[in-house]
């Protein structure tokens, strides 16, 4: 039982079978890539719900390498990424706890 924020702490994995294909730069120019499987994995809060990290992965199966970066990045202090399209950008306040409050990491 989670009597309060940070005393436990869960991975959880999530999969979504799909039929897709995504586009990625490439030193040869852009690539076709068929996705059939995407899976995100999660560590989260138990207390409060709030996720820590994540990763997703573009595999049939999650292997321990990757519960480890969900873990590393619930780790490391969160920083915001830059978007390469035009208009994206993040929401007032978004984020993880993390970059919003170092000590958490």
């Amino acid at each position: 039982t989670a009597v309060c924020p940070f005393d436990v702490i869960e991975i959880d994995e999530h999969r979504c079978d799909l039929l897709g294909m995504i586009r990625t730069p490439t030193p040869s120019g852009r690539r076709k890539l068929t996705l059939r499987r995407v899976i995100l994995i999660t560590c989260t809060d138990r207390r409060s719900g709030v996720v820590l990290g994540y990763t997703v992965v573009f595999k049939r199966e999650a292997d321990t390498q990757d519960l480890m970066a969900a873990v590393q990045n619930a780790l490391d202090p969160w920083e915001a990424k830059t978007f390469a399209g035009e208009g994206q950008s993040y929401d007032e306040g978004a984020g993880f706890p993390s970059g919003r409050l170092p000590e958490l990491a």
